[in-house]
């Protein structure tokens, strides 16, 4: 930002968040390399962990989701100069989303919290995610991406993978909304 406040350079800076698509299932422990091993674990009716104890706020954004709020600033001379978050507004639990990932595979979650902290020490390439990220409750504001691309709620796809739909994700409309103020907001 400080090019473009100095020097003009046209910059504009995108803040996903957690991002899926619909073949990951986004849990804490296991979802990105072995996505499908949680869930067959639920399938046998064995235990999952939770790292915690499953109360910390988190925040998931389906990949088209997050492609319409980007194709939504691309080419927008009004975006230049902001930061925008590009997220979902559903806010939920660790807990719910296993919950919610259970019940999409047809089964309920058999969760056990292990803290995040012996889980990083018994898994070291771990630690950043658990320990830095996972473990904090994270919420954005979305009010801002909202201001500039029209976005309406939709059901997300958490579940897809296991043929489930689910509540939160976003649905645009290409453009500007008719609400925005291009001089407010200035730059976050």
């Amino acid at each position: 930002m400080r090019a473009y406040r100095n020097e003009g350079f046209p910059i504009t800076i995108i803040r996903p968040s957690h991002t899926y698509g619909d073949t990951q299932f986004t849990l804490a422990i296991n979802s990105w390399e072995k996505s499908y091993t949680v869930v067959d674990r639920m399938r046998q009716g064995r235990k999952v962990i939770v790292p915690g104890d499953g109360s910390s706020l988190w925040v998931l954004t389906h990949n088209s989701d997050f492609a319409k709020g980007l194709v939504g600033l691309l080419g927008l001379p009004q975006a230049i100069g902001h930061a925008f978050h590009i997220t979902s507004d559903e806010v939920m639990t660790w807990d719910q989303y296993y919950r919610m990932t259970a019940e999409a595979a047809g089964v309920e979650a058999d969760i056990v919290h292990i803290p995040s902290d012996f889980i990083a020490a018994c898994l070291p390439d771990k630690l950043g995610g658990l320990t830095g990220d996972k473990a904090i409750s994270v919420v954005f504001d979305n009010s801002k991406i909202k201001r500039f691309v029209r976005i309406i709620a939709r059901p997300c796809t958490i579940g897809k993978a296991c043929g489930a739909p689910c509540p939160g994700s976003m649905q645009t409309r290409r453009g500007v909304s008719s609400t925005m103020n291009p001089t407010q907001g200035g730059i976050n």
